[in-house]
C-alpha cells in the first residue's frame, strides 16, 4: 500500500486503511525488514547519515525490523536529528490513536523533583475518562509507592526509572496499588487503577474572560480538528480578541491537524505562505508550500486575534512547535510569545508507510517544516536567537505550577500567558522552567504505553 502523506494523516487514514489486510500468511519479519530497508534508502530525509554499507546489508544479521531501523538511523540518532523519531507501530494502535483517539493505560502523566534516594514523584496531568481519573487522581499529587498490592507496593523516592514501576506494558485489565500523598498535604491514601482503553479528549476544556480565551491541547489527533473549530466559534461569539493556547504536554501528532490550529489563528494570513515541507533530494516534487487557509476557507466565525501566547515545556513537540514557528514568521515581540519553557526541538516530521499485510506502519522521518521567512532547524528548541534567522516570540519564563490545575488563571505559567496577552510584554519571571538535558528529555517522549506516549509525552 502506498505511502501516507503525513500532512494528509487525518483525512486519508479512514478510507486508505479500510482496505489492508490484517497480518496475512505473506507476512514475515523479513517483509518487515525489506519494506523498512527500501523505504529508508528512498525516503529517509537524512540520505547522507544512512550507514556505509547500505548496498550490502543482509536483513539475516538483524533479528527484527525494529533492530534493522534502529541501525539506520543510529547516525541520525547520534547527531541529534532523529532522537527515536522513526518507528515502527502496530496498524490497529495507529488507527484506534489517530483517528478514534484511544489508547490503552492509566491515564496519568508525571515529573521528577530531586534526586535518589529523597526525590519526588508528583503527577503532572491526569486525562478525563482514564483509571486515573476514575481513581481520584489530580494533578501535583505526589506518589510515594506502587506496586501490584497493596502489601507489595515499592517505595518511588529511591527509584532510578519510575516508568518501569508504572508501566502497563500496552495492556489492559493490569490492577496497580499506589500509595499517594494528596495535592495540598495531609496524610497518604491508598488507591487502587486498572489499566484500560480509555478515549482522549484533545480538546478538554477551555474558557473565556473578558476579551481572552484559554485554550487547551493535549495532541494533535483527528478528533481534536472539529473541537478545535467550535471553540473558535465560540471564542469569536464572546469576542475573544487575545487568545492563550496551552501546549505544556503536547508531544505533536498530525501535521495536517497541527495546520487547522494554525488556520484559525491566522485568518488574517489567508492566501500567505504558512509553511514548506521540504524532502530529500530523492522526491524533489514533493517538496510544497502550503498557505494559511489550507485546510478550510475562514469561516464566519473566525477571529483575527490581536496577542496570542503559547504556553509550553521541554515537552511541547513537533506539531507544538510547528505551530507558534509558522504565525511567528508574521507576527511581532509584542503579539507572539511561548510563556513557561523552551520547547522540545523537533523541526521535522514523519510520513507515515503501511508494510503490505503486517499490521505494521512505519514512522520515517522524511520532511523538514520551514516557515515563511525561512526559520527551521530548531533542534534545541525554540525560541531560536543568535542564528542569522531568529524567533520574534520572547519566551516568558514561568514555573509550571503543579498546585493549580493547568486552565486556572491563578496557575503561574496560565497567568503570565495571560498577562502577555493582556498587556504585550511579558511579566516578571516567577521562576525558571528548567530544561532536562536532552537525554531525559529523549527518554520521557519515548517512556509510556502506545502511541500516546509519544504525543503526550510520558503517559502511562
Amino acid at each position: 500500500m502506498r505511502r501516507l502523506l503525513a500532512v494528509l494523516i487525518a483525512a486519508a487514514v479512514p478510507s486508505l486503511l479500510a482496505g489492508c489486510s490484517r497480518g496475512g500468511s505473506s507476512c514475515s519479519e523479513n517483509t518487515r525488514k525489506a519494506d523498512v530497508l527500501t523505504r529508508a534508502e528512498s525516503y529517509y530525509l537524512f540520505q547522507e547519515l544512512l550507514p556505509p554499507d547500505l548496498g550490502t546489508i543482509k536483513l539475516s544479521d538483524y533479528a527484527t525490523a525494529d533492530d534493522l531501523l534502529q541501525y539506520l538511523t543510529a547516525q541520525a540518532q547520534a547527531a541529534g536529528k532523529d532522537r527515536g523519531w522513526s518507528y515502527l507501530m502496530s496498524e490497529d494502535a495507529y488507527n484506534a490513536y489517530f483517528s478514534a483517539g484511544e489508547t490503552i493505560g492509566y491515564g496519568f502523566s508525571f515529573l521528577v523533583e530531586g534526586t535518589t534516594p529523597d526525590q519526588h514523584v508528583l503527577v503532572k496531568q491526569v486525562l478525563g475518562g482514564s483509571a486515573a481519573d476514575a481513581a481520584g487522581f489530580k494533578r501535583g499529587d505526589e506518589i510515594l509507592a506502587v506496586g501490584p498490592t497493596a502489601e507489595t507496593e515499592v517505595p518511588v523516592a529511591n527509584a532510578s526509572d519510575p516508568s518501569s514501576l508504572f508501566s502497563a506494558n500496552g495492556l489492559a485489565g493490569v490492577s496497580k496499588a499506589w500509595s499517594v500523598i494528596p495535592r495540598g498535604g495531609g496524610a497518604p491514601v491508598d488507591r487502587t487503577m486498572v489499566s484500560a482503553v480509555y478515549a482522549i479528549d484533545p480538546v478538554p476544556t477551555h474558557w473565556v474572560s473578558g476579551t481572552t480565551g484559554y485554550l487547551q491541547i493535549l495532541t494533535f489527533i483527528q478528533p481534536a480538528e472539529s473541537e478545535l473549530r467550535s471553540v473558535f466559534a465560540d471564542f469569536k461569539s464572546q469576542g475573544v480578541q487575545n487568545v492563550v493556547i496551552d501546549l505544556r504536554y503536547n508531544g505533536g501528532g498530525s501535521v495536517y491537524t497541527a495546520m487547522v490550529l494554525a488556520d484559525l489563528l491566522g485568518t488574517d494570513l489567508t492566501g500567505d505562505m504558512m509553511l514548506e515541507m521540504q524532502f530529500n533530494a530523492n522526491h524533489p516534487g514533493d517538496t510544497s508550500a502550503y498557505p494559511f487557509g489550507y485546510t478550510a476557507p475562514p469561516a464566519a466565525s473566525s477571529s483575527t486575534f490581536q496577542r496570542i501566547a503559547f504556553v509550553t515545556t521541554d515537552a511541547s513537540a513537533s506539531a507544538s512547535e510547528l505551530v507558534p514557528n509558522v504565525l511567528d514568521a508574521w507576527r511581532t515581540s509584542s503579539t507572539i510569545a511561548l510563556v513557561g519553557g523552551r520547547t522540545y526541538g523537533k523541526p521535522v516530521g514523519q510520513e507515515v508507510f503501511t508494510l503490505p499485510d503486517c499490521n505494521t506502519v512505519l514512522f520515517l522521518i522524511s520532511f523538514r517544516l520551514v516557515n515563511a521567512v525561512g526559520l527551521t532547524d530548531y533542534y534545541t528548541g525554540l525560541p531560536v536567537t543568535g542564528q542569522g534567522i531568529n524567533s520574534n516570540a520572547p519566551l516568558c519564563n514561568a514555573v509550571d505550577d503543579l498546585t493549580h490545575e493547568m486552565d486556572d488563571p491563578l496557575e503561574s505559567s496560565t497567568a503570565a500567558a495571560v498577562y502577555f496577552v493582556d498587556n504585550g510584554a511579558c511579566p516578571a519571571a516567577a521562576g525558571l522552567h528548567a530544561l532536562a538535558p536532552a537525554s531525559v528529555r529523549d527518554q520521557m517522549v519515548g517512556a509510556g504505553s502506545g502511541p500516546a506516549a509519544r504525543d503526550m509525552p510520558g503517559t502511562f
